[in-house]
């Protein structure tokens, strides 16, 4: 029997610890057994062998243990104490004997420990602390055993299926495979064409029409927020007698610029969460008096965060104008205690904090389901405002009336994003699910071809802005990672190719709210947005040239990706909302 010399050297020094040398020959020979004698075969019935097995292992033995001899021989750099070890396993060994004794010089134990009771104190991580909604306690239920729909014999939406008739038992694995539809009634037409009923589900119905107290949601007392309420109202009118206080100073070099961001920072309980779920918009009061920073959640909520109060929850107060996510938060440009809201729900409503109460401006046809995208106040204008559907449609209404004056198909897809020109009343810009970006004139409203031009991204643009000084370019955030910046010229157009084109990750997933690229509106050239880098951060881009990163700036209490970041109009502060209700204020 030929045995190869390589192969039984190096199947040895494999199993030199755990195995003797007879086992690392048995081993082998059981690799070779039919392929030199074909009349060796294995049995496994009650550990019967035959004798030629035996035979064949006493020489496939034999032969490895002249080889191992040899072997030994030939090798000199193993070692007496690790028989079989290898060099490179001898030298590692040895490498972890050197370093225990040097950790074992340093007394590092020793000196933790002496240090500790010369101070009399133990050493703790420090851990960001938790300001604002606080979670309430459930004590543990005993749910019954759940069970699937198709077990309850129940459709997805959760409606009875009819009773199988007899006659079609064998058959409904077929029907089952069958979809059905719904009128826009709500009505479902069964098996056979049998009347089930009328399909109720709850889709978070819209509140009523009637005005909606101005109470808070996170357990405060009434009186305490009636009161609260009222000081922000009194610092609102006090804001707008003095026509905006005492703002600071507009950076105009990018040098400075770039010294008030670095010195940016976020202080322990300047991080709080406002509101229960995921944060769809954000806006900060431009009174100066005091910090007040409102956000929208996903399910109607409006949170607000005074940041140096201490009533409430840590200065958070909560409230639910709506049912569904809260698109859109914009203060009234000429009396700063109203705020209105738009939402999925299909309604737009007013938050005015003198009344203590949400009023609604304008409401879609509940029965239609249609889904109000997103709003924009006309320039010299608090009466008329511009909104976006989902139903590929744009118009003016009039929230005295609460009206829709004039309307538009704008797109071919759901229209995600609206903005009006700062100082022409006339000019506004949509975006569409579609990738495109067009600037209309309200007094040329009649179809999808009285647009004033049309630019196309390669993928969804979730928001565009006109320029806060001037109006004279858009700032475009696509999901094809990119941040463009159009000129717009004196007649509304806009001029293609972008002056500049930024390549930015954007791709912020299913759980996270999309970027939202947002000017300084102190400035005409610098925007910022949020950042999908590890560790987290935000971006300052500057958008003269071909544009450039201005500064990434992080904290070590900024601790997750806000998709959403404003400025406050006058000061140098930003404030970022996160995907879990909670608002950074960057100061």
């Amino acid at each position: 029997m030929r045995v190869h010399r390589k192969s039984a050297r190096s199947s040895a020094k494999r199993k030199f610890d755990s195995q003797s040398q007879s086992d690392v020959g048995s081993e082998k020979k059981k690799s070779r057994i039919g392929k030199d004698d074909e009349d060796l075969k294995f049995t496994t019935s009650e550990g019967i062998q035959s004798t030629k097995i035996e035979q064949a292992y006493t020489e496939v033995d034999d032969s490895d243990d002249d080889i191992l001899a040899n072997d030994s021989d030939d090798d000199n750099n193993d070692d007496n104490d690790h028989t079989g070890l290898s060099s490179y396993e001898m030298e590692r060994l040895a490498n972890i004997e050197k370093n225990q004794l040097f950790f074992k010089e340093l007394n590092m134990k020793e000196v933790k420990d002496s240090f500790q009771q010369a101070t009399g104190k133990q050493l703790k991580t420090v851990k960001p602390g938790k300001y604002g909604l606080k979670r309430e306690k459930k004590e543990k239920e005993d749910l019954p055993r759940r069970s699937s729909l198709r077990l309850q014999r129940m459709d997805p939406m959760g409606v009875p299926l009819p009773e199988i008739p007899k006659d079609d038992q064998q058959t409904m694995s077929e029907q089952f495979k069958r979809v059905y539809y719904y009128t826009k009634t709500a009505n479902r037409i069964g098996l056979h064409g049998v009347e089930v009923g009328k399909y109720d589900v709850d889709r978070r119905r819209r509140k009523t029409e009637e005005p909606i107290e101005m109470r808070s949601y996170n357990g405060i007392e009434n009186d305490i927020c009636k009161s609260v309420v009222q000081e922000w109202c009194d610092h609102s009118n006090t804001h707008q007698k003095n026509k905006g206080g005492n703002p600071e100073e507009p950076i105009s070099d990018l040098e400075s610029y770039t010294k008030v961001i670095e010195k940016l920072s976020i202080a322990d309980d300047h991080a709080a969460k406002v509101v229960p779920d995921r944060i769809f918009s954000i806006i900060v009061h431009p009174m100066v008096s005091k910090i007040l920073v409102f956000a929208g959640d996903k399910w109607g909520k409006i949170g607000v965060r005074d940041l140096y109060s201490k009533e409430g929850h840590d200065g958070v107060f909560l409230f639910e104008p709506h049912t569904k996510p809260i698109n859109v938060l914009s203060f009234d440009p000429f009396n700063s205690s109203r705020i209105l809201s738009c939402s999925y729900d299909g309604t737009v409503r007013c938050g005015d904090m003198e009344k203590q109460q949400f009023t609604q401006v304008y409401a879609t046809p509940e029965d239609d389901d249609i889904l109000i995208n997103g709003f924009a106040w006309r320039a010299k204008s608090n009466q008329t405002i511009m909104i976006a559907k989902h139903d590929y449609t744009a118009g003016l209404v009039d929230i005295r009336s609460g009206k829709e004056e004039n309307n538009v198909v704008a797109h071919g897809k759901s229209v995600r994003w609206i903005d009006c020109h700062p100082f022409d009343e006339n000019f506004f810009l949509t975006t569409c699910q579609d990738g495109s970006v067009a600037t209309w004139d309200v007094r040329k409203l009649t179809n999808i071809k009285s647009k004033l031009s049309e630019i196309k991204c390669n993928r969804v643009v979730s928001s565009g802005f006109y320029s806060p000084l001037t109006g004279s370019k858009i700032l475009v955030t696509s999901l094809d990672d990119t941040v463009r910046v159009y000129d717009v010229n004196a007649n509304g157009s806009i001029s293609n190719p972008p002056r500049c084109m930024i390549r930015h990750n954007n791709q912020t997933g299913r759980w996270l709210t999309k970027f939202r690229a947002t000017w300084d509106p102190k400035t005409e050239n610098r925007f910022v947005i949020g950042s999908m880098s590890r560790p987290q951060a935000i971006d300052f881009y500057n958008t003269e040239g071909k544009g450039s990163l201005i500064k990434q700036i992080s904290h070590e209490n900024f601790s997750s990706i806000t998709s959403l970041n404003v400025f406050h109009p006058t000061l140098n502060i930003i404030a970022g909302g996160n995907s879990s209700g909670k608002v950074f204020v960057w100061k």
